[in-house]
């Protein structure tokens, strides 16, 4: 039996590292979207319903930012409930396969340890993970073979 590095460790215990990929509840894809149809809804004279955008972006804009996932170069940080503290670290050199799945409950990645162990990341999966994984590691995906 061989001894794992992926571990959970304690927040500021996170080894340095470049963050490759940031997944958490602020995009900015959706503060550009907010800030467009404002911009419109402004222009067009729509000014109550850009009154209501406006403060729905204000909310949006300063409420605090959970972190889901962060992917560096040698490893994956999952971050479970940072209130505790603590945080799982996973490195990308003992995951042996990996798998993308599409469901009804949502996207799903499933990664395949050493020693036939699993580990499931089902809450807030997003293309940018898959991507992470796609970029990192991309000989090591599984593929299901599509049925006839």
């Amino acid at each position: 039996m061989t001894e794992h590095k992926s571990h959970k460790v304690r927040i500021e215990n996170i080894p340095e590292g470049k963050i490759i990929c940031h997944v958490s509840n602020r995009s900015f894809d959706v503060k550009v979207f907010l800030l467009v149809i404002e911009l419109m809804l402004l222009v067009s004279g729509s000014r109550i319903i850009a009154a209501i955008l406006g403060f729905y972006s204000l909310v949006y804009l300063f409420s605090e930012e959970k972190k889901y996932y962060d992917g560096y170069d040698r490893y994956l940080v999952r971050y479970n409930n940072p209130n505790d503290g603590y945080c799982d670290l996973i490195y990308l050199s003992e995951i042996e396969g990996w798998e993308y799945r599409i469901t009804n409950s949502g996207d799903k990645i499933i990664l395949y340890l050493r020693e036939n162990e699993r580990y499931r990341l089902e809450e807030n999966v997003s293309r940018k993970l898959y991507n992470y994984f796609t970029t990192m590691i991309p000989e090591r995906e599984i593929r299901k073979k599509k049925e006839q």
